[in-house]
C-alpha cells in the first residue's frame, strides 16, 4: 500500500514537472516569437537607415557636382571678361 502511495505521489509530481515544463516551454517559444519580431523591426529600421544614408550622399555628391559645374561657368565668365579687357 506505501508503495502504491509513493508511485502515485511519485507519478502526479512527474506530471506537474512535465506540465511546468511545458508552460515553460510555451513561454520561451512566445519569447523567441516576441524576438524574432523584434528583429525585423531593427533589421527594417537598419535598412531604411541605410538607404537614407545613401540617399543623403547621392544628393550631396549631386549638389557638389551642380557647385563645381556652376563655379567652372563663372570662372569661365570671368576668364571671358579678363579676355576682353586686355
Amino acid at each position: 500500500m506505501t508503495q502504491f502511495f509513493i508511485k502515485a505521489f511519485t507519478t502526479k509530481k512527474i506530471k506537474e514537472n512535465i506540465k511546468g515544463a511545458q508552460i515553460s516551454i510555451e513561454e520561451m517559444q512566445e519569447k523567441i516569437l516576441k524576438i524574432d519580431g523584434m528583429q525585423t523591426k531593427i533589421d527594417k529600421i537598419d535598412e531604411i537607415q541605410a538607404t537614407m544614408q545613401t540617399t543623403t550622399h547621392t544628393t550631396i555628391d549631386d549638389m557638389q557636382k551642380t557647385m563645381q559645374t556652376k563655379m567652372d561657368e563663372i570662372q569661365k565668365i570671368m576668364d571671358e571678361i579678363k579676355t576682353s579687357l586686355n
